[in-house]
């Protein structure tokens, strides 16, 4: 099985922030109905419930003044969906919010590169106001949120855009890296991801493979040798290659995150 890319969590993990937490045109509304929103605009919410609503009607902010979310897509509706007359419930937005929402989509409004893990970055997404929704509104808002390194459940507000951000000199910021301890006369598989500007052992990939059901040591390093060998364009020696191990509940399975490991 080739490696996958893992996508940004979304609306279930917006749930969990609450609990506990390119530019287009303005589309011809009838009268009354909320205009469509465009890319690349930003957003102050300050309140965790703000998250969770289905709709945020809230005006957008210049992208260089304090805000909490910047919207990286506006899409139509995907079918059956733009044909309701009824707005979807929370379970269908999460399923809309699945298929339009996505970390490729994301990945590329923010500029990451093949192999560039993404740190702190989380969707979210809103719908028409009910009020839009009669009027015809038939769109849904993606909302990128950058989180706390110290808070995973603490919105950063940030002064300038995540466009392209990942192609600046502030990119480490948003990738992510492990902290990972000594062990054996390589690094533990058990790791601690923090963003790729503070000290770290090692740079996570963007990719994860199973394994087979009885796991060595070779095993994981066999499994990410073709990713850290595209990073370093040569050959690895096998010190330059490092896991990060994710069991299933039951360990009956396992997969692994491929990093490599950095001189930091």
């Amino acid at each position: 099985m080739m490696p996958r890319r893992l996508r940004p969590l979304g609306l279930a993990a917006v749930a969990a922030i609450t609990a506990g937490l390119l530019a287009g045109c303005v589309a011809t509304t009838q009268p009354g109905v909320t205009a469509r929103p465009v890319a690349g605009s930003c957003h102050a919410l300050t309140q965790q419930e703000e998250y969770a609503v289905e709709s945020d009607s809230s005006p957008s902010v210049p992208c260089a003044s304090a805000h909490t979310t910047e919207t990286f897509l506006v899409s139509a509706l995907p079918a059956p969906f733009s044909s309701d007359r009824a707005r979807p419930n929370a379970a269908a937005r999460a399923q809309i919010a699945g298929q339009v929402c996505t970390g490729d989509a994301l990945r590329g409004y923010v500029g990451a590169a093949y192999l560039d893990g993404l740190y702190g970055l989380w969707t979210v997404s809103f719908l028409p106001t009910a009020q839009a929704w009669h009027g015809g509104a038939r769109w849904i808002r993606c909302d990128v949120v950058q989180t706390s390194v110290d808070d995973a459940l603490r919105p950063v507000v940030r002064r300038a855009t995540l466009h392209a951000a990942l192609r600046g000199s502030t990119s480490s910021a948003l990738l992510r890296c492990y902290d990972q301890r000594a062990a054996g006369g390589g690094l533990a598989s058990a790791a601690r991801q923090v963003p790729c500007d503070r000290p770290h052992t090692s740079r996570d990939l963007d990719s994860w493979t199973p394994v087979s059901s009885r796991p060595t040591a070779a095993d994981f390093r066999a499994a990410c040798a073709a990713p850290v060998h595209d990073y370093l364009r040569a050959p690895p020696r096998p010190d330059q290659v490092t896991v990060v191990v994710i069991p299933s509940s039951d360990r009956t399975t396992w997969s692994v995150r491929c990093a490599v490991v950095t001189s930091s």
